[in-house]
């Protein structure tokens, strides 16, 4: 239907109507995948790993299961008034033992497995000796080189964008998404980590490659454990809207090697902080 209209519009001669139009389709597209996103996670459920002193005692952790679209609302729930403190979200280092933890969620072994296999692959968890499994513990070294990663990834992103013929709806999508951090600046901490990640996927959604999207995804497990370790005043220090901004302009004008030293810029500064 959208083509269609288009089709009509620069038939017209409309052609302001026409990129108009292009922009509309480019952010209903990218709707439609956040929707078939969590529709998916919906299906799939997530795994959050919590751990509170003064609830559980020293060395222990509870894994459980969310199938709500913010999971986060389910940890919160758990941190309310009936425990003596807020659940934290990560235990470093702490030991994952499978039968204990197999026996608290009412799971099976085998479920267990595939649930902690998963938590391995996003980074959240570690293999130590003979395999045991434990809430990995994140050094400056590692988000140095999480952070330089991302940078090679969204300089990628940004270059693609800078090729771009007619960058128009891309840079207004982006805008929304510097326009959404706006918006959460009040907020909590989890909206305010939602839009930054939100913004820096979308860049690498538009850049239309699938294998550069699916590499930065794999990463989205260790930039939230990164800003999480680092804390509330480092982390929101991360999310300048201005300094996203920067990263727009940059591509606005095409001039790839710019679009890369903002982005690598951003990153290492960014890093710098969570480290400091």
């Amino acid at each position: 239907m959208h083509q269609a209209t288009l089709d009509a519009v620069i038939a017209n001669g409309d052609l302001e109507g026409a990129e108009r139009m292009r922009a509309k389709i480019a952010e209903d597209e990218l709707a439609l995948q956040d929707v078939e996103r969590r529709a998916a996670n919906i299906r799939a459920g997530y795994v959050y790993v919590i751990f509170n002193i003064g609830a559980f005692g020293e060395n222990m952790v509870k894994i459980g299961m969310s199938r709500r679209l913010e999971p986060m609302d389910r940890v919160n729930e758990l941190g309310d008034a009936s425990v003596p403190f807020r659940f934290d979200m990560h235990a470093p280092g702490r030991h994952l033992a499978e039968t204990e933890l197999s026996d608290m969620l009412k799971i099976s072994r085998g479920t267990l497995r595939e649930a902690m296999r998963q938590l391995e692959q996003e980074g959240l968890l570690s293999s130590g000796l003979r395999g045991r499994l434990s809430v990995r513990h994140l050094d400056a070294k590692e988000i140095r080189d999480i952070f330089s990663v991302r940078a090679a990834l969204e300089s990628l992103a940004a270059r693609t964008l800078c090729e771009l013929p007619d960058r128009r709806h891309a840079i207004r999508t982006l805008r929304t998404a510097t326009a959404a951090m706006e918006a959460a600046t009040h907020g909590t901490m989890e909206e305010r980590v939602e839009t930054d990640m939100d913004f820096h996927r979308t860049m690498c959604r538009l850049a239309g490659n699938e294998t550069l999207l699916h590499s930065w995804e794999s990463l989205e497990g260790s930039i939230r454990m990164s800003i999480m370790f680092a804390g509330l005043e480092k982390g929101v220090r991360n999310m300048s809207v201005d300094r996203h901004n920067d990263i727009v302009a940059a591509i606005e004008t095409g001039d790839a090697t710019l679009a890369r030293n903002t982005i690598r810029e951003h990153m290492d500064s960014a890093a710098d902080n969570l480290v400091a």
